[in-house]
C-alpha cells in the first residue's frame, strides 16, 4: 500500500510536534523515521496509524483520503517498545487476539485461527511456545510475539514505535536482520520509528531524518550519510570533526591549518564550519600535501576498529580518528608520538545553513 502525508502539521497548544510535513512511501517499501527525542517522529507514527488526528493536512492510502478515518479501519498493525502484551494469556492468544474479537460476519473459525497462529510461529521462530506466557519469554521472543500480533490481522500496513529499543545490542541486532528478512517476505508497507542511527541505516529502504517536527533530508541510508544537506543530518548520523575557518580559492583555513574542501562556490570567502568524519582522516608518519601535525594522547582498538584521540599541535583542539586495524598496525604508533593527519573529504557548512 502506497501512503502520502499531505502538509501534516500538529499543535499541542502553542507547542508545533510536527509542521507541514510532505511524504510519499511506495508501496513495499521500508521507512526509517529518525530523530531525536521530540523531533515528531512519534507523532508523526500514530497519526499515520489513526492514533492521534492531525492538525492540519491530509494522509492517503492508495489514493483514498484516510485523514478521518478511524484506526480500527485503516488495516494498520503496529508494534510498540515495550511489547503490549496481554500477560494474562498464552502466545497463541496474543497472537489470535485481533482475529478473535472480529465480528462473527468476519471471523475465522478456530481452526483457521490455530492454523495461522502456527503458520506465524514458524515465521517468527518461535515454533512450540503456543501455551507459553509472556513472562516465560526472553524480550527478544516477546518482541517477536508482538510482531507476530500485528501481523496476525494481514494489515497493509506496519507501524513500529522503536520496536527493538528495550533489548540488548546484540539481541537488537538478531532482530534488525530478522525484520528486514520478514518485511521482504511479507511484502508489506513498514514505517518504524528509532533514534538509533545504525539501527535505521542497517534496515531502511529509505530513511526520513527529522527535527523538532519537520523533515531535515530524505534519502537512501547511503545518500543521507554519504551526501547530508544540513549539520543537523551530518552531525547526528555520527560522531564529526570540526574545523571552523574561512574559505578562500577552495581551501578551508583553520587556524595555522589548511584543507581542500568539497564544497561549492557559494562558500567562498565566507566563514564556514567544515565537518569531518572520523573514518576520513588519514594517518601518515610524514609530512605530506595537506597534511597537519597531530600529537597522539588516546588508542583503543574495538575488534577491527581503532579509535584514535589526537591534539592538533599548536592548535590544542582534540580531533577523533578511525582506521582499520590492518591500516594502523603497520604505523607502529603509540601514545605521545606525532604524525601528521590528512582528511580526504571535508564537508563545509556556512552560518545560514545552520538557521535552515
Amino acid at each position: 500500500m502506497s501512503i502520502e502525508i499531505n502538509h501534516v502539521s500538529k499543535y499541542f497548544g502553542d507547542f508545533k510536534a510536527l509542521e507541514q510535513i510532505q511524504l510519499s512511501i511506495k508501496k513495499g517499501e521500508l521507512i526509517a523515521l529518525l530523530g531525536p527525542s521530540g523531533s515528531g517522529k512519534t507523532s508523526l507514527l500514530r497519526i499515520i496509524a489513526g492514533l492521534e488526528s492531525a492538525s492540519e493536512g491530509s494522509i492517503f492510502f492508495n489514493d483514498q483520503d484516510m485523514t478521518d478515518v478511524d484506526a480500527v479501519s485503516r488495516h494498520v498493525g503496529f508494534v510498540f517498545q515495550h511489547y503490549a502484551l496481554f500477560s494474562h494469556m498464552t502466545v497463541a492468544d496474543n497472537i489470535s487476539y485481533g482475529l478473535r474479537v472480529r465480528s462473527r460476519r468476519v471471523r475465522p473459525s478456530k481452526k483457521e485461527i490455530n492454523e495461522k497462529v502456527d503458520e506465524l510461529l514458524n515465521l517468527v521462530k518461535l515454533d512450540g511456545l503456543q501455551k507459553r506466557y509472556p513472562s516465560q519469554l526472553s524480550g527478544g521472543q516477546r518482541q517477536r510475539v508482538a510482531l507476530a500480533r500485528a501481523l496476525a490481522v494481514q494489515p497493509e500496513v506496519l507501524l513500529l514505535d522503536e520496536p527493538f529499543g528495550a533489548l540488548d545490542a546484540k539481541v537488537r541486532k538478531e532482530l534488525r536482520r530478522w525484520l528486514r528478512n520478514l518485511h521482504n517476505q511479507f511484502d508489506v508497507t513498514s514505517i518504524f520509528v528509532t533514534h538509533d542511527q545504525e539501527e535505521a541505516m542497517d534496515v531502511a529502504d529509505r530513511i526520513v531524518v527529522m527535527n523538532k517536527g519537520r523533515i531535515e533530508q530524505i534519502g537512501t541510508p547511503d545518500e543521507v550519510y554519504e551526501n547530508p544537506n544540513s549539520p543537523f543530518v551530518f552531525d547526528f548520523l555520527g560522531n564529526v570533526n570540526l574545523f571552523k575557518g574561512r574559505v578562500q580559492e577552495g581551501n578551508l583555513t583553520s587556524g595555522t591549518i589548511t584543507l581542500r574542501t568539497s564544497g561549492s562556490p557559494k562558500h567562498e570567502n565566507k566563514e564556514v564550519v567544515g565537518y569531518i568524519r572520523p573514518h576520513q582522516m588519514e594517518l601518515h608518519q610524514s609530512h605530506i600535501e595537506g597534511a597537519f601535525p597531530i600529537k597522539i594522547t588516546h588508542i583503543q582498538p574495538v575488534g577491527p576498529i581503532v579509535f584514535i584521540e589526537a591534539e592538533k599541535v599548536n592548535e590544542g583542539e582534540l580531533i577523533d580518528i578511525e582506521l582499520p586495524k590492518n591500516e594502523f598496525t603497520p604505523l607502529g604508533l603509540k601514545i605521545g608520538d606525532t604524525v601528521y593527519s590528512r582528511p580526504n573529504q571535508v564537508h563545509v557548512f556556512s552560518p545560514e545553513e545552520f538557521s535552515i
